[in-house]
């Protein structure tokens, strides 16, 4: 029989945020200026609770502790915000892995390089497209289109160009068969709905996010963040441990020595406080108000 998977709660929720907080006074961790890690991280929280496995179980209570924490710790490491759709959080069996949109790979990428924009064009039987490859380059030399081919909707191929301010700009093109290809890899062999309804917006989609990879992937970390920290989900495990020992110590064991007049004198009582830190809980922030009032949210 398989061992359930402890749950990442609420009080884990706060285990992340002090590790968080302890790598921001050690100077291990860079964030963006206008970047609230708080708000991010509660934008998660909050998302994980309207996200569900495939047997319709929230992920936050069937995937591991140690992914839970990982995928949020790479949320706020990334600069990101879930609050802008800027990521999805997706459970594979019992771990959760946190991947970025669009919208994240764009922020992220602006983040990285001097970006003045990125775009995407479809391509539909019919048209006519002119371009070079100089140098390992694509540039698209001209592009025409006419409103027929449009309507027509078969798409054909997609290219998505990122403009550069400080070097030249990149494009990466793509065909429809790699296009469906890239999407079998992530999703199966089905379409979902999205891809058979809005396929040009899901072919953009697709084909922006390889060209900003391109960038991401080969890019010096320390952009991003400084320090080193392992963010493997046995680094994640292990962080966990020690949260929980550390969590175990502050429990206050008393010894009582009763008094010579009762019943049985000289006898000891150990008394624990009764934390319970890995319970779920029902509800997503019942904390005293007086211990909570001054948390962002």
């Amino acid at each position: 029989m398989s061992k359930k998977p402890e749950v990442f709660d609420k009080n884990t929720l706060e285990q992340t945020e002090n590790k968080l907080q302890d790598m921001m006074d050690k100077g291990s961790l860079d964030l963006p200026p206008n970047y609230s890690w708080s708000n991010a991280l509660h934008a998660a929280w909050l998302q994980l609770q309207d996200t569900t496995d495939k047997n319709n179980n929230p992920v936050w209570q069937s995937c591991s502790k140690a992914s839970v924490m990982k995928a949020l710790l790479e949320t706020v490491m990334e600069g990101l915000n879930p609050s802008k759709n800027q990521v999805y959080y997706i459970p594979y069996g019992d771990q959760l892995q946190m991947q970025r949109s669009n919208f994240g790979d764009e922020a992220l990428l602006r983040r990285l390089y001097d970006v003045g924009d990125v775009d995407a064009q479809l391509v539909y039987e019919g048209d006519e497209i002119d371009y070079e490859i100089k140098e390992g380059r694509i540039t698209i030399k001209e592009h025409n289109q006419s409103l027929k081919n449009r309507l027509n909707n078969k798409i054909v191929a997609a290219y998505a160009t990122i403009k550069f301010a400080d070097q030249d700009n990149y494009t990466e093109i793509m065909g429809i068969e790699e296009i469906e290809n890239a999407w079998a890899q992530r999703r199966g062999s089905d379409k979902s709905k999205a891809h058979k309804n809005f396929e040009g917006e899901m072919a953009k989609k697709t084909v922006i996010s390889r060209a900003c990879k391109r960038y991401i992937n080969s890019s010096d970390d320390s952009v991003v963040l400084s320090g080193v920290e392992d963010l493997s989900i046995d680094g994640a495990k292990k962080q966990q441990i020690e949260a929980e020992k550390a969590e175990k110590a502050n429990k206050e064991v008393i010894d009582i020595e009763e008094e010579p007049d009762e019943e049985e004198p000289g006898e000891k009582e150990d008394v624990e406080t009764d934390e319970d830190a890995d319970e779920p809980k029902e509800q997503l922030f019942d904390e005293d108000k007086s211990e909570r009032e001054n948390r962002p949210f």
